[in-house]
Protein backbone atom coordinates (compact mmCIF):
# COMPACT_ATOMS: atom_id res chain seq x y z
CA UNK A 1 0.00 0.00 0.00
CA UNK A 2 2.82 2.63 0.64
CA UNK A 3 4.39 1.84 -2.24
CA UNK A 4 0.88 2.26 -4.18
CA UNK A 5 0.65 5.65 -2.42
CA UNK A 6 4.05 6.73 -3.08
CA UNK A 7 3.98 5.59 -6.88
CA UNK A 8 1.20 7.90 -8.11
CA UNK A 9 1.84 10.42 -5.49
CA UNK A 10 5.34 11.14 -6.87
CA UNK A 11 5.11 10.39 -10.72
CA UNK A 12 1.02 10.15 -11.29
CA UNK A 13 -1.30 7.85 -12.28
CA UNK A 14 -0.19 7.32 -15.80
CA UNK A 15 3.86 7.48 -15.19
CA UNK A 16 4.90 3.36 -14.80
CA UNK A 17 3.06 0.56 -15.55
CA UNK A 18 4.11 -3.61 -14.87
CA UNK A 19 6.46 -5.22 -17.59
CA UNK A 20 3.77 -8.17 -17.84
CA UNK A 21 0.48 -5.99 -17.73
CA UNK A 22 -1.17 -3.31 -15.83
CA UNK A 23 -1.34 0.11 -15.22
CA UNK A 24 -3.51 3.03 -16.40
CA UNK A 25 -5.27 3.16 -12.87
CA UNK A 26 -7.85 5.93 -12.15
CA UNK A 27 -7.43 5.36 -8.41
CA UNK A 28 -5.99 4.18 -5.44
CA UNK A 29 -7.60 1.02 -5.25
CA UNK A 30 -7.06 -0.13 -8.98
CA UNK A 31 -3.52 0.63 -8.40
CA UNK A 32 -3.06 -1.20 -4.89
CA UNK A 33 -4.85 -4.38 -6.56
CA UNK A 34 -2.34 -4.33 -9.72
CA UNK A 35 0.50 -3.91 -7.33
CA UNK A 36 -0.53 -6.82 -5.28
CA UNK A 37 -1.24 -8.93 -8.97
CA UNK A 38 2.12 -7.76 -11.20
CA UNK A 39 4.02 -6.74 -8.13
CA UNK A 40 5.06 -9.74 -6.20
CA UNK A 41 6.56 -10.66 -10.59
CA UNK A 42 8.30 -8.15 -10.72
CA UNK A 43 8.50 -3.81 -9.68
CA UNK A 44 7.25 -1.33 -11.95
CA UNK A 45 8.26 -0.40 -15.12
CA UNK A 46 8.35 3.51 -15.53
CA UNK A 47 7.36 5.28 -18.68
CA UNK A 48 8.77 8.79 -18.89
CA UNK A 49 8.62 9.69 -22.00
CA UNK A 50 11.92 11.44 -23.25
CA UNK A 51 12.76 12.08 -19.74
CA UNK A 52 15.46 10.13 -17.66
CA UNK A 53 15.20 8.36 -14.67
CA UNK A 54 16.31 10.03 -11.49
CA UNK A 55 17.52 9.03 -8.15
CA UNK A 56 13.73 8.88 -6.98
CA UNK A 57 13.02 6.58 -9.75
CA UNK A 58 16.24 4.02 -9.36
CA UNK A 59 15.51 4.46 -5.50
CA UNK A 60 11.61 3.42 -5.58
CA UNK A 61 12.66 0.51 -8.26
CA UNK A 62 15.48 -0.78 -5.56
CA UNK A 63 13.83 -0.89 -2.39
CA UNK A 64 10.68 -2.16 -4.24
CA UNK A 65 12.83 -5.11 -5.17
CA UNK A 66 14.85 -5.69 -2.00
CA UNK A 67 11.55 -4.98 0.21
CA UNK A 68 8.93 -6.47 -1.83
CA UNK A 69 10.10 -8.90 -4.79
CA UNK A 70 13.07 -10.50 -2.55
CA UNK A 71 12.32 -10.03 1.74
CA UNK A 72 7.87 -10.33 1.61
CA UNK A 73 8.32 -13.14 -1.00
CA UNK A 74 11.35 -14.62 1.10
CA UNK A 75 9.40 -14.43 4.26
CA UNK A 76 5.93 -15.65 2.90
CA UNK A 77 7.91 -18.62 1.57
CA UNK A 78 10.09 -19.28 4.74
CA UNK A 79 6.71 -19.34 6.51
CA UNK A 80 4.95 -21.91 4.19
CA UNK A 81 8.01 -24.20 4.29
CA UNK A 82 8.25 -23.94 8.34
CA UNK A 83 4.61 -24.42 8.29
CA UNK A 84 5.27 -27.67 5.98
CA UNK A 85 8.14 -28.76 7.99
CA UNK A 86 6.42 -28.72 11.55
CA UNK A 87 3.54 -30.79 10.22
CA UNK A 88 5.86 -32.89 8.41
CA UNK A 89 7.80 -33.72 11.87
CA UNK A 90 4.48 -33.66 13.67
CA UNK A 91 3.37 -36.78 11.56
CA UNK A 92 6.35 -38.24 12.08
CA UNK A 93 6.60 -38.02 15.22
CA UNK A 94 2.87 -39.41 15.73
CA UNK A 95 4.14 -42.53 12.94
CA UNK A 96 7.18 -43.50 15.89
CA UNK A 97 4.67 -43.29 18.48
CA UNK A 98 2.17 -45.97 16.78
CA UNK A 99 5.18 -48.05 15.87
CA UNK A 100 6.63 -47.76 19.33
CA UNK A 101 3.74 -47.64 21.73
CA UNK A 102 1.08 -50.05 22.29
CA UNK A 103 -2.23 -47.45 21.71
CA UNK A 104 -4.48 -49.16 24.39
CA UNK A 105 -1.83 -49.91 27.54
CA UNK A 106 0.97 -47.44 26.66
CA UNK A 107 4.13 -49.66 27.15
CA UNK A 108 7.17 -49.29 24.77
CA UNK A 109 8.26 -51.55 22.25
CA UNK A 110 11.50 -51.98 24.23
CA UNK A 111 9.20 -53.56 27.48
CA UNK A 112 7.94 -56.21 25.45
CA UNK A 113 11.53 -57.07 23.75
CA UNK A 114 12.62 -57.17 27.38
CA UNK A 115 10.54 -59.85 28.23
CA UNK A 116 10.86 -61.64 24.93
CA UNK A 117 7.34 -60.99 23.70
CA UNK A 118 6.74 -60.05 20.18
CA UNK A 119 5.24 -56.52 19.98
CA UNK A 120 3.60 -56.99 16.61
CA UNK A 121 1.91 -59.80 18.44
CA UNK A 122 1.13 -58.20 21.81
CA UNK A 123 -1.04 -55.43 19.37
CA UNK A 124 -2.56 -58.07 17.56
CA UNK A 125 -3.69 -60.03 19.55
CA UNK A 126 -3.79 -58.79 23.34
CA UNK A 127 -4.48 -55.09 23.31
CA UNK A 128 -6.15 -54.79 19.35
CA UNK A 129 -7.84 -51.33 18.92
CA UNK A 130 -9.85 -52.51 16.59
CA UNK A 131 -11.87 -55.27 19.12
CA UNK A 132 -12.26 -52.05 21.66
CA UNK A 133 -13.75 -50.49 18.71
CA UNK A 134 -16.06 -52.92 18.25
CA UNK A 135 -16.31 -53.87 21.91
CA UNK A 136 -17.98 -50.00 21.88
CA UNK A 137 -19.83 -51.19 18.73
CA UNK A 138 -21.70 -53.71 20.31
CA UNK A 139 -22.49 -52.06 23.54
CA UNK A 140 -24.42 -49.33 21.36
CA UNK A 141 -26.51 -51.64 19.69
CA UNK A 142 -27.25 -53.79 22.75
CA UNK A 143 -30.40 -52.79 24.77
CA UNK A 144 -30.11 -51.56 28.01
CA UNK A 145 -32.41 -54.10 29.96
CA UNK A 146 -29.76 -57.11 28.16
CA UNK A 147 -26.79 -55.41 29.38
CA UNK A 148 -24.73 -57.51 32.16
CA UNK A 149 -23.53 -55.48 35.47
CA UNK A 150 -20.14 -54.99 33.91
CA UNK A 151 -21.37 -54.20 30.37
CA UNK A 152 -23.71 -51.45 31.86
CA UNK A 153 -20.27 -49.77 33.84
CA UNK A 154 -18.52 -49.76 30.69
CA UNK A 155 -21.36 -47.99 28.54
CA UNK A 156 -21.23 -45.27 31.37
CA UNK A 157 -17.77 -44.94 31.22
CA UNK A 158 -17.95 -44.47 27.83
CA UNK A 159 -20.66 -42.17 27.18
CA UNK A 160 -18.65 -40.33 29.92
CA UNK A 161 -15.89 -40.39 27.94
CA UNK A 162 -13.97 -42.30 30.33
CA UNK A 163 -10.65 -44.13 29.95
CA UNK A 164 -10.58 -45.87 33.01
CA UNK A 165 -11.68 -49.10 31.25
CA UNK A 166 -8.57 -48.86 29.33
CA UNK A 167 -5.54 -51.30 30.96
CA UNK A 168 -3.67 -48.16 30.78
CA UNK A 169 -0.09 -49.75 31.83
CA UNK A 170 -0.85 -53.27 32.18
CA UNK A 171 -0.84 -56.17 30.19
CA UNK A 172 -1.38 -59.75 31.14
CA UNK A 173 1.70 -60.56 29.21
CA UNK A 174 4.06 -58.52 31.21
CA UNK A 175 5.15 -59.73 34.44
CA UNK A 176 3.70 -57.57 37.44
CA UNK A 177 6.96 -55.86 38.47
CA UNK A 178 7.23 -54.49 34.97
CA UNK A 179 3.65 -53.37 34.98
CA UNK A 180 4.65 -51.02 38.04
CA UNK A 181 7.52 -49.75 36.75
CA UNK A 182 6.33 -48.58 33.68
CA UNK A 183 3.31 -47.20 35.61
CA UNK A 184 5.51 -45.70 37.76
CA UNK A 185 7.95 -44.25 34.87
CA UNK A 186 4.50 -42.65 33.27
CA UNK A 187 3.61 -40.87 36.15
CA UNK A 188 7.00 -38.88 36.82
CA UNK A 189 6.96 -38.19 32.64
CA UNK A 190 3.18 -36.97 33.22
CA UNK A 191 4.27 -35.06 36.18
CA UNK A 192 7.55 -33.82 34.10
CA UNK A 193 5.14 -32.52 31.55
CA UNK A 194 3.16 -30.51 33.45
CA UNK A 195 6.49 -28.85 35.21
CA UNK A 196 7.62 -27.83 31.38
Amino acid sequence: WVFTVIGFSAWGWEAYEYGDGGGGWKDAYTSFLQHIDYGFRGPPVFDLGNQDMTFYNYLYDFLYNLLIILIMVAIITGIIIDTFSAKREEGNEIKANIKSYCFICSHPREVFQRNRINFKTHQQNDHNPWMYLFYWMYLQEKEDSELTGLETVMKEQMKNQSITYFPIYKALALPEEEEEDEEIQGLKESVNQLHT
